[in-house]
């Protein structure tokens, strides 16, 4: 009977801390990407800005949002005042105290936070979200985006549409 408990909590315990993003950094998902391709998707947010930092650490953690992204990404959390060098395709971006943000975001066209940025295996740009969104608006761009929906659309419009096909499987509360 003790047994029982034990392994029962050891396994929940195992289930429930493993259940969420597992975030990497930028270059880490960049070399990764060479052994096993995967698309990226980077969530750029300010470390300095509260609610951003809340939204980040709840929408996270549901699990059909971690599920997808684990399954389809590599995921990558950057503090846009990070002020460390980023090597990257044999580039260095660095922070600009001047304007307070950090060149890899601006080399990304993030003009607005919190933005989520969707990369392809050869590290081009599939699209970027930005703002605070639910985890509802989130999903479908990860399902959609993630099983390669993307590929078979050729215009706004048509990804739009497709968008708002798409099945969720979160339920409003």
């Amino acid at each position: 009977m003790k047994l029982g408990v034990i392994v029962f909590l050891c396994l929940f315990s195992v289930s429930f801390f493993s259940a969420q993003v597992r975030w990497t950094s930028i270059a880490e998902a960049y070399r990764s990407q060479k052994e096993n391709p995967k698309k990226i998707l980077i969530v750029f947010y300010d470390s300095n800005h509260e609610e951003t930092k809340e939204w980040i650490t709840e929408l996270y953690k549901h699990p059909v949002i971690y599920d997808l992204i684990n399954t389809h990404f590599y995921p990558v959390k950057f503090d846009v005042n990070n002020t460390k060098n980023i090597l990257l395709q044999g580039r260095v971006f660095s922070y600009l105290p001047k304007t307070k943000t950090h060149e890899f975001a601006r080399y990304m066209y993030v003009m607005r936070l919190p933005s989520l940025v969707f990369l392809d295996k050869n590290f081009h740009m599939i699209a970027k979200l930005q703002g605070v969104l639910s985890a509802r608006e989130i999903e479908s761009s990860l399902v959609f985006i993630g099983e390669d929906r993307y590929l078979k659309i050729d215009s706004k419009e048509d990804w739009l549409k497709c968008q708002k096909k798409t099945r969720t499987r979160i339920k409003d509360k």
